[in-house]
């Protein structure tokens, strides 16, 4: 079984639906990655994809293919992640690292 990945552009602060979706992904026990969305690759990278406000959140197939990309807090994402049999939980690990 082929797992998808899920990558949070966030701003490492004063972004409050930044810390409502790292929270309530915490809260979930679903495996994400933190990217600092401040960068200019990161910049260059979500405007390319028409976002223009964080937090971005994008999640890939196994393959690397971009199947779905959101922005801002979405708690019916969140939702569809944790029912998802393809989305990863959260190692001792992971949960550090997001902390």
């Amino acid at each position: 079984m082929s797992l998808k990945t899920i990558s949070l552009y966030s701003k490492p602060t004063g972004c409050q639906q930044c810390i409502a979706m790292k929270r309530s992904l915490n809260k979930t026990g679903v495996e994400y990655h933190v990217i600092d969305a401040t960068t200019d690759e990161a910049r260059e990278l979500l405007a390319g994809l028409g976002f223009m406000q964080a937090p971005v959140t994008l999640v890939h197939d196994a393959d690397g293919n971009l199947i779905d990309s959101f922005s801002g807090f979405r708690p019916d994402k969140i939702e569809a992640f944790t029912e998802d049999p393809l989305v990863p939980r959260v190692t001792k690990d992971t949960a550090l690292s997001n902390a």
